[in-house]
């Protein structure tokens, strides 16, 4: 019994390991499948899902650090590091109804407000000035551009802008099916709106590029650059782009590449030639600014980027930028947009400013009514001016969000998966546990490592338990419905119907494989039979036996006994298995009682059509005795063995000395003796036993007398 109770948890085992293994593996590999093999969109559905997960942590967090002392204010706290340094001049509402609410403004605006900067004392000059406004072309005011180019030439500090890389795209009109065509389209398009390479704007930024880089196809990638005039890019101390960029796939919000690729060409004669350039990220060119190394000190380190020689904490060494795809920094929101985590000032607000010379001064749009720069951010909507000063502050504070290697998360989704199908093992209480574990769990803990800035998946671990949950469920009710059928074929044709019933809703009831018990065992043969085999045919016989054992089977079922096997004309039961009886041997006693009665009806059947009456003799004993499954794996026997079973064959034997019917062990009659009137009829030696047994007939009930 041990045993098999033991190979079943194995088995059991054996199925949660390989359900397990299946789900993670299906999954994940949805998960990381290719573009092109997801027809079905489950790998968008599954990442999107995800990326709602881990905009949730965001805002979680979030929350958990707003201070509890200060209901609705939403500025998270404290600030640290570069953020208590960046101040963001936002062009706001204010600024926009100072200039009439129209945009751009006058360029002698931001000649005035840079020569007012460039006017305060060293010891509250900026350290940086950048602005997030693209000077690209001369205005109709050409006095105007005069002042700017001016301001931006005599500024005394670091001060810099940013470039735009911009798609192109072929008309419709262009469109065609043949490559050649396809590409002598986009080769006049792209000699037509790339910077040429020869062109004074792009000597102009030329100096920004990154040179050490080698050809990459994995980047992020723009033919058309937008920049600004080149008598101001002459005067830059920095320049880079300010694309933010969403993740294509899953449309994980505010990632900001590091660098990206943009195409120049050069014209000789009548060919035209391309090439591809690298540009820093203003973020990137302004870290490098910060760190105190030139761009030539940046290299690709396998999918991160490494600043060489990078001045940090006052000492020299070499830094890790980690990314993501396409070269990509996850950008670490460390509030809601406009909180005030990071200071905002009106630009016109900003002569009564005080700043210290480590400041870091941004400049950009903070207005819907001006140029629309809002761009989607996990804890909701933020202008670009801010989500660029949040990924520069993730950057210098080297806060960045470490995603958990794909293996990683394989395995804890596997680990995972294994942890809920153990619940699911335990029954029904611990399945309601493993369903809520299931969703509280992954969120839990994936929140508690965002906190900590470690990414983990949250959904595929959820998916994964929910469908083990299912799955495992599934099994196991099919397993309890072949466990059912199990019973009924194995005690329909020998118990009561109402006991297999009982059995089937108490399987634990069924003790197979054999144990000890204490039961009554019962035999009953036909007195001459082998005379009465002689003169029939076998048909008559089968017939007979049938009608018999018919009615002496269903005397056996009524008292809750159980029939072990048909032996010509012997018929076996036994009382107290498959469920426990503790008056087993009443039962046997009223059953053989019951039989006498049914054969008396019997025989006057038999006599009504000529056929002669027959008499049966009954042995039993009760005892303990070893019962259970007996047989090979494919056929099985119900039965009971033991000594206790050969003493009441005995019995039975006995009765053609004694000329009796039933005859039961003192064994049994000390169960009984209150109930049953009996005849003592001998102490006798039993073959097989060393002790006499005392041995008596079985009369009748005392309920019936």
């Amino acid at each position: 019994m041990a045993a098999e109770k033991k190979h079943h948890r194995k088995n059991r085992w054996l199925v949660l390991f390989l359900l397990s293994a299946s789900i993670t593996v299906i999954l994940s590999g949805i998960y990381q499948m290719p573009d092109e093999w997801d027809s079905l969109k489950l790998k968008h559905i599954l990442r999107n899902m995800e990326s709602s997960s881990r905009d949730f942590r965001f805002v979680i967090r979030e929350f958990l650090a707003m201070p509890k002392n200060s209901p609705g204010k939403t500025v998270r706290g404290p600030k640290d590091g570069i953020y208590n340094k960046i101040v963001i001049a936002a062009v706001d509402d204010a600024a926009m109804r100072e200039n009439g609410d129209t945009y751009p403004f006058d360029r002698k605006y931001w000649a005035d407000f840079i020569n007012r900067i460039n006017q305060r004392p060293d010891s509250e000059k900026p350290k940086m000035v950048f602005f997030d406004i693209v000077f690209a072309d001369a205005s109709q005011k050409p006095a105007s551009d005069a002042a700017l180019i001016a301001a931006f030439s005599n500024y005394r500090g670091g001060i810099g802008e940013d470039i735009m890389l911009d798609a192109l795209s072929i008309n419709a009109s262009f469109s065609t099916s043949d490559p050649e065509a396809l590409k002598q389209i986009q080769n006049q398009l792209l000699a037509k709106y790339t910077l040429n390479a020869d062109s004074q704007r792009a000597f102009s930024i030329g100096r920004f590029r990154l040179l050490n880089i080698r050809p990459l196809d994995n980047v992020f990638y723009y033919p058309v650059i937008s920049s600004m005039m080149p008598e101001i890019a002459n005067s830059l101390d920095f320049l880079g782009l300010a694309n933010i960029d969403n993740d294509p796939v899953d449309q994980e919000k505010g990632k900001k590449p590091m660098f990206g690729r943009s195409t120049l060409h050069s014209e000789q004669g009548t060919n035209t030639t391309f090439r591809q350039v690298y540009f820093p990220s203003i973020v990137l060119s302004m870290a490098c600014r910060l760190y105190d190394i030139p761009l030539s000190n940046v290299e690709v380190l396998g999918k991160d980027l490494q600043l060489k020689n990078a001045l940090f904490e006052g000492k020299r060494t070499n830094l890790v930028i980690p990314l993501e795809s396409r070269y990509r920094l996850p950008i670490n929101f460390r509030s809601y947009p406009a909180s005030g985590f990071i200071r905002i000032v009106s630009t016109r607000e900003m002569e009564k400013q005080k700043f210290s010379n480590d400041t870091i001064l941004f400049v950009g749009m903070h207005s819907e009514k001006g140029a629309y720069d809002i761009w989607p951010t996990p804890l909701g909507p933020m202008f670009g001016i801010e989500q660029l000063a949040y990924a520069l502050g993730t950057v210098m504070n080297r806060d960045f969000i470490l995603r958990i290697p794909d293996w990683a998360n394989i395995g804890y989704v596997f680990a995972f998966s294994l942890l809920i199908g153990a619940f699911v093992m335990g029954g029904l209480g611990w399945t309601i546990a493993a369903i809520f574990f299931s969703i509280l769990l992954p969120f839990s803990a994936g929140t508690l490592l965002f906190i900590a800035n470690i990414q983990a998946l949250t959904l595929l671990p959820v998916l994964g338990a929910i469908l083990t949950v299912v799955t495992m469920q599934l099994i196991i009710l099919l397993s309890e419905q072949r466990e059912k059928q199990f019973i009924k074929a194995t005690f329909s044709k020998y118990v009561n119907p109402a006991l297999v019933d009982i059995l089937i809703q108490n399987p634990e009831l069924m003790k197979l494989g054999g144990t000890n018990a204490e039961l009554t065992v019962f035999f009953s043969d036909i007195k001459g039979f082998a005379t009465m085999a002689a003169e029939k045919n076998p048909a008559e016989m089968v017939k007979f036996l049938n009608d018999f054992f018919s009615r002496m089977t269903g005397v056996v079922m009524d008292s809750n006994g159980t029939i072990d096997k048909y032996m010509g004309d012997v018929l076996m039961a036994f009382w107290g298995a498959p469920i426990e009886d503790p008056d087993n041997a009443l039962r046997a006693c009223e059953a053989a009682i019951r039989m006498m009665d049914v054969l008396e009806k019997f025989n006057r059947e038999r006599i009504v059509v000529g056929e002669k009456p027959v008499q049966i003799d009954i042995g039993m004993n009760t005892g303990n005795m070893i019962v259970g499954n007996v047989g090979s794996e494919k056929i099985k026997n119900y039965t009971v063995m033991g000594d206790g079973v050969n003493l009441a064959s005995r019995l039975k034997g006995l009765n053609k000395f004694y000329h009796t019917n039933i005859v039961i062990s003192e064994f049994t009659y000390a169960k009984v003796k209150e109930h049953v009137i009996v005849r003592e009829l001998d102490l006798t030696r039993v073959k097989g036993k060393a002790k006499p047994v005392r041995i008596y007939e079985l009369l009748d009930l005392k309920s019936r007398s």
